[in-house]
Formats: structure tokens, sequence, C-alpha cells
């Protein structure tokens, strides 16, 4: 039973109907293995059940007829317009098709062809015809039927190699490669209700019905979601098996008296966040968590809680935003909150330059937290009403300041900490990787 990587080591002119300059041309394009071409699906499907037989097409209405050309012609009836028409039998009756300036349909269409006019349907003098309408050769010749029951996919040209023949290939392919291996557990495939990929690959490509196509769409969707996720979870382990973080704790009575001080209870779902947080915290791999919920949810109360855990063991932490104007709401939002958990430092003026900071230092017991702003524009503190840029990047490298929110004036070369020990990004999806990473390292 073939997998998609032993599929991958089959070039394409292994393929029947593909080798020779065909297979070197789709090579070319990018689809140089069997595996390439299984994942060069149909751009669209005609559905035999819904044609329309040419006698009895509807005057004025948008159709798509399957036919075979009887003739095709171009002429020029004065310059600059060169006129090509084709005329097509699908046994019922007889249409003509007509292209202006589209000289590239007589090369495209052969005597005895099978082609899909998709068009509006008009009388012009008697015949039954279509302006300018869309076309797909499903095969070469008339004795080139279609096995593919109701359904006809329509696989898009590469390479100057038609439709017709990638289809052909993509069918000798499919008789030769399957049944392809699933490597997803028969109880996940069971549990999600998921065609096999076997089945999904036959269905894509050659489906009995609409519905065939749906079901074997979605298995497909899954088999991508799961490559990402299992790449990324690979890295993560790598992550944690290469790399080491700080290890955050024991003690969470900052934490705590934040989180007693506030003026509602937390959601159990916010305590689910908090522990699972503070618990990859207390270990040796760098963390990277996502904390997603709607507007309103108290996201930034989690945060808060984090960065008090590694305030706590000695750590400087900062907060990122995408825009001053939100990293200004975040300073308001979260002064506001350790106001209500009385944890806000008292002011020290302009007096801090005159060594009286002393005078309103910490106490064990009602413990404060110092918090700065810097944006491009901006720069302020909740315990230092007179401190401006320069000392807050002096606080900050000496390690006075707590917590620090700003923007990407965090990540300038004139910013220094001292113990950086956490970070969080607001809307990180925002910044770019290798913003993150700047801070992160």
């Amino acid at each position: 039973m073939p997998s998609l990587k032993y599929l991958d080591d089959i070039p394409i002119q292994r393929v029947s109907g593909l080798s020779g300059a065909r297979g070197k041309a789709l090579a070319g394009a990018g689809i140089d293995s069997v595996r390439d071409l299984l994942f060069h699906f149909p751009r669209r499907y005609i559905d035999r059940s819904r044609i329309e037989p040419v006698a009895q097409l509807p005057v004025g209405e948008e159709v798509t007829v399957i036919a075979e050309v009887l003739s095709v012609s171009t002429r020029r009836p004065r310059a600059r317009l060169t006129m090509t028409e084709a005329r097509l039998t699908d046994g019922t009756g007889t249409i003509k098709a007509v292209w202006f300036n589209q000289a590239f349909r007589a090369r495209q269409m052969s005597v005895g062809a099978e082609v899909a006019l998709s068009g509006k349907v008009e009388r012009f003098r008697g015949t039954t015809q279509m302006k300018s309408p869309d076309v797909d050769v499903l095969s070469s010749s008339s004795t080139e039927g279609l096995k593919t029951g109701r359904v006809v996919p329509i696989h898009p040209n590469a390479a100057k190699v038609g439709s017709g023949w990638i289809r052909r290939g993509i069918w000798n392919a499919l008789k030769r490669a399957r049944p392809i291996e699933d490597p997803v557990p028969a109880g996940i495939v069971s549990r999600r209700k998921l065609a096999s990929r076997n089945d999904a690959f036959g269905s894509i490509h050659f489906p009995d019905s609409m519905k065939d196509v749906a079901i074997a769409r979605r298995r497909l969707i899954f088999d991508e979601f799961f490559r990402l996720e299992t790449a990324l979870a690979l890295n993560k382990r790598l992550r944690e098996e290469n790399q080491v973080g700080i290890v955050h704790g024991p003690s969470l009575k900052l934490s705590d008296r934040f989180i007693s001080g506030l003026p509602y209870h937390l959601t159990d779902a916010q305590r689910r966040a908090i522990a699972d947080v503070v618990g990859d915290m207390a270990t040796s791999y760098p963390m990277q968590r996502l904390i997603q919920g709607e507007v309103g949810s108290g996201k930034t109360v989690v945060a808060v809680a984090a960065l008090l855990y590694a305030v706590e063991g000695g750590y400087q932490t900062a907060v990122m935003a995408p825009t001053e104007v939100l990293a200004v709401q975040h300073f308001l939002g979260i002064s506001d909150l350790f106001d209500q958990s009385n944890m806000t430092p008292p002011d020290m003026g302009p007096d801090a330059s005159l060594g009286m900071d002393s005078l309103f230092g910490d106490t064990p017991d009602e413990p404060t937290v110092r918090m700065a702003l810097l944006t491009g524009s901006q720069a302020m503190t909740n315990f230092d009403s007179g401190a401006g840029r320069p000392e807050i990047l002096e606080m900050l490298a000496r390690g006075d300041i707590d917590i620090i929110v700003g923007t990407h004036a965090l990540i300038q070369d004139t910013v220094e900490f001292a113990t950086l020990g956490m970070a969080v990004f607001d809307e990180q999806h925002r910044f770019g990787a290798e913003q993150r990473n700047v801070l992160r390292q």
C-alpha cells in the first residue's frame, strides 16, 4: 500500500500518457511526481445529470452542453477582426459557437473532440448558437469517452498540457497507486466521520456525484490541518527538548493578592487559563501560549496574573501592543486593576531624584507593582509623575520597573532590560515574526 511519500519519489514521466515532452513540461511547472499529480485537483466539475440536450436548450439562459466538434474555422471579415466558428452536436441537435478575436479557439479544439461549452443560448437566423462561450476540452477524439459517471472533472491546464491529458494521466496514476496508505488512525477517521484518504483521492478527481466531491474535499482539508498541527507539535517538542527557559515560582502571593482585590470573582475558564499558564512557567522550557476569548471576557486579567507571577520571582515583564492607542488603553486599564487591588505605589513625583523613594518603598505585607508606558510619543509611570522617557529607560535598565507596556518602541536599540522574564503580545498576528523574536530573545 503506497504512501504519499513513496508516490513523491515516482517521477511524473512514469505515468502512462505523461512521459516524454508532456512529463518534462509538467515537471518544469512543479508537477514532477505522482504525488504532485494527485494534488492537481479539478478547478470545477460538470454534472452531466444537469446537462441540457442541444435540441432542448432554453434561449436566453446560461447553460452547459457537452458536444462533439463537427467543424471549426477562422476567418477575417475585416481588418482587426477575427471570427472563429465551430459547429458541434450531441446527437440530439447541432449548435454553433462563435468567438471574436480569439483565434486560439481553433487551435484549442479539433474535429472529433468532446468539449463542454458554457454560455448564454441565442437564436440567430434560425440557428442555435452561443457567443464567446467558455470551453473545456474533455477528450481529444470522440472515441475517448469519459468513464467518470455523471460528473466530469475539469482539471486546470499546466505548462500547455491540456486538461484531457492531465485527467487521463491522473486516471492512470490512481489505477497504479491505489489503495493509498492512510496515516490517520482508523479510530479518528471513524470518530470524525471522514472518508479514507484512498477514497478521498478517488472521489476528488472522479466523483460519481457532487456529494462525493464534498466528502472528499472535507477529508483532504482535514489532512492539510493535520499536517500543519503535526508540524507545530513537532516544533514545540523540539523547543522543549533543546531550549532552556526560566523556571518561575513557586510563590503565587502577588497574583493571589491581585485576584482577591478585584471587585468580582474570576470565571472557571479564567482560573483554568491562569493555572495552565502558571504551570508552564514553572517548567524549564520556554512557554508560548495563546489566550483566546471574546471581547470583554477577561483575557487581560489572565495575562496580568501571569505577569505578576514572573514579577514575584524577581523578573521584569513586558506587554507589547500593535498601536499606541491600544498600548495606552492597556496601561490605563492595568493601572486601574492595580488601584482596585491596592497594588499601586505612592507617587514619588519629582522627589524621586532626591533619594526619597525609600520613604515610600514596598513593605512585605503590602507589595506594590511599578509599571511604565513607553511608546513612540508617550512615556509615563504609575509611581512617578515626573518621570519621562530618559528616566524610564534608566529605571528599566536598573530593574526598577516591574511591568513595561508599549509598542514597537520596546524593541528599539535604546531599550535595555535588567531581567526580562516574560513578554505578552496583544493581537500578535499584527506583529511580524521577526519583531516578536527580538523581544523574545
